[in-house]
C-alpha cells in the first residue's frame, strides 16, 4: 500500500529529517492483530517544495520517484 503525507509549514529540512526519521521507526515497531504479530517496513520519499516541485503532481511525482529509488535499493529507509 502508498499513502501521502502533507506537512506544512516546516521551518528546515533538520525537522523534516526528523519527522520522517521518526515515521520511518515507529511505523517499524512490532504490532499485533488479533494476537497475530506483524511487522511493516516502509520506502519513503519525501518532495520538498518548491525545490523539488511547485504544485501537487510535480511533488508527488518526485516523491513517488524517491520511494520507488529506496525500493530498489534494498527497502526500507527514506530519501530526501
Amino acid at each position: 500500500d502508498e499513502f501521502t503525507i502533507i506537512l506544512r509549514n516546516i521551518e528546515d529540512k533538520q525537522s523534516l529529517d526528523f519527522i520522517v526519521k521518526k515515521t520511518h521507526k515507529l511505523l517499524q515497531e512490532i504490532m499485533y492483530i488479533d494476537g497475530i504479530e506483524c511487522r511493516v517496513n516502509t520506502s519513503i520519499g519525501a518532495a520538498i517544495y518548491p525545490e523539488n516541485g511547485t504544485d501537487s503532481e510535480e511533488l508527488l511525482k518526485k516523491a513517488d520517484s524517491l520511494m520507488y529509488e529506496v525500493k530498489r535499493n534494498g527497502k526500507g529507509g527514506f530519501k530526501f
